[in-house]
């Protein structure tokens, strides 16, 4: 409409050739002048972003990064010995099977932001190529040496490099994958259960960021508590154990910088991406393939939810089926049970908008479920953007292709929660569907057990990208860790 308005005020002007032109009509050229600038101005930023060329003052504009080479940094003739499937380490577990892909993508030299180096001393990264994932995968548990005793070799090497010492490893870089390392996980997690504090001053990939880092992890950190005038602060303590404290979220990371990794796609949605990509680009065609207005499939109360989350979950399920009870049913998929795989891909895959609510922390699969399959997420929890998007919170705007809810509104009045994806204007919806087009590529990726796949190259950028904007330190920086 406002192109057509403008095109009848030029069109007008023409008529009346006979007169000077009048003042609408250089109102026009003024209005498409500014448009013109405005286009011009967002494809130049358009490709810088392709480009992917953004670097802190300071900083190199591609970092270089050397990768251990000596086996016991890798165990990798153990580990293909055990596992001939390759990139794939656990295909029974769709998360876990990114580090080696991250290790091959480096060596490619295809990436604008990290370069290989065979010289230690010119590298700005050390990269461990350790793939703990891989190591304590089921289908290595019972071959080699134990995970555990792979594990404690690394650590050895790592504290007998001079590398690692110079700057008690402010300068490595170990991808983890898993889902958390934060100190209510000691015990928990088998796959980094000793010496963790190897990783104290080291950056992380791995899936989930809490955001909280424990005291003296950073340089100009006093190695203490937060202090306010002087005084250790009862009220910022980072809590040791968060699965006793009424927040929900878990706080602390034993870690000075984490960078969180795309999700891997459920391979059961993964047989729904071609359709999506390819024909459900425009607004009326996603429509039209998906007769479910809202999809929800509740897990019921046989999840295992840690000490004291299940009731408040429970609450915003059990809200939803309510609220479900009063929608028409022809226009949702509501379904308070496990589906099997291939019948909860197809569900998404029909639906336009999908209930995302939250479980024992943050950062949900179910999120990146609703992604992978073109479903706009409606997220019900209270804390995903501080604790659970991570560096995506900064290089994407999550409120173009997602609609937040904050718990307490859902549980006050959970229809009129929903009233905005019921009655949201026609270029918002069009925007929002564009906007979950052109995120999805850079928020997930896909591997067969090949390691072949989609948008891996995309997700691999998007992770050293953010590994030189959040977690690349200068030399001083780095100087502050040898003194300590």
């Amino acid at each position: 409409m406002f192109f057509l308005a403008v095109v009848r005020l030029l069109s007008h002007g023409k008529r009346k050739s006979t007169t000077p032109p009048s003042s609408s009509y250089f109102l026009a050229l003024s209005i498409l002048g500014s448009i013109s600038t405005v286009v011009t101005a967002t494809a130049a930023a358009n490709d810088a972003e392709a480009n992917n060329t953004c670097a802190l003052p300071g900083q190199p504009q591609h970092s270089k990064v050397y990768i251990y080479q000596e086996e016991v940094f890798h165990h990798r003739t153990e580990l293909e010995r055990c596992d001939p499937g390759g990139i794939d380490g656990s295909t029974t577990d769709f998360k876990h099977s990114f580090g080696d892909l991250l290790l091959d993508y480096l060596r490619s030299g295809t990436s604008n932001q990290v370069v290989e180096t065979d010289d230690p001393e010119e590298a700005d990264w050390f990269y461990v190529p350790f793939d703990v994932d891989r190591s304590a995968a089921e289908s290595n548990l019972g071959c080699g040496m134990s995970h555990i005793a792979r594990l404690n070799l690394v650590i050895d090497a790592l504290e007998a490099s001079p590398y690692y010492q110079r700057y008690k490893g402010a300068d490595h870089l170990w991808y983890l994958g898993g889902w958390e390392l934060t100190t209510a996980g000691i015990g928990i997690l088998p796959y980094f259960p000793v010496r963790r504090e190897i990783l104290h001053h080291m950056t992380v990939l791995r899936y989930s960021d809490r955001r909280v880092r424990l005291a003296g992890t950073q340089p100009h950190d006093d190695r203490e508590p937060f202090r306010w005038n002087g005084q250790v602060s009862p009220v910022f303590e980072v809590v040791a154990d968060g699965r006793q404290i009424a927040p929900w979220w878990k706080q602390g990371q034993d870690h000075r910088c984490t960078v969180n990794v795309p999700h891997r796609s459920n391979p059961a949605i993964v047989k729904h991406h071609p359709t999506v990509a390819q024909r459900q680009t425009k607004l009326e065609d996603w429509e039209q393939a998906r007769p479910y207005l809202f999809n929800f499939v509740g897990v019921g109360d046989d999840y295992p939810y840690i000490t004291g989350q299940r009731e408040g979950v429970q609450r915003l399920v059990q809200r939803w089926h309510k609220t479900a009870e009063l929608l028409p049913p022809d226009k949702i998929f509501n379904v308070n049970k496990r589906l099997a795989p291939d019948e909860f891909a197809a569900s998404m895959a029909k639906s336009r908008f999908c209930i995302v609510i939250r479980g024992d922390e943050p950062s949900r699969t179910r999120f990146y479920d609703a992604l992978s399959a073109g479903c706009i997420p409606i997220d019900i929890e209270d804390g995903f953007r501080d604790f659970g998007a991570g560096y995506n919170r900064m290089m994407h705007n999550y409120d173009a292709f997602t609609l937040s809810i904050p718990e307490s509104h859902w549980l006050v009045h959970a229809p009129s929660a929903l009233m905005h994806a019921l009655t949201m204007p026609r270029n918002e919806l069009r925007h929002m569907h564009a906007s979950l087009m052109e995120v999805r590529p850079k928020l997930l990726f896909h591997l067969d057990n090949e390691g072949k796949g989609e948008n891996s190259s995309v997700a691999a950028e998007y992770i050293f990208r953010a590994l030189n904007e959040r977690c690349l330190l200068n030399k001083d920086e780095l100087l502050e860790y040898a003194s300590a």
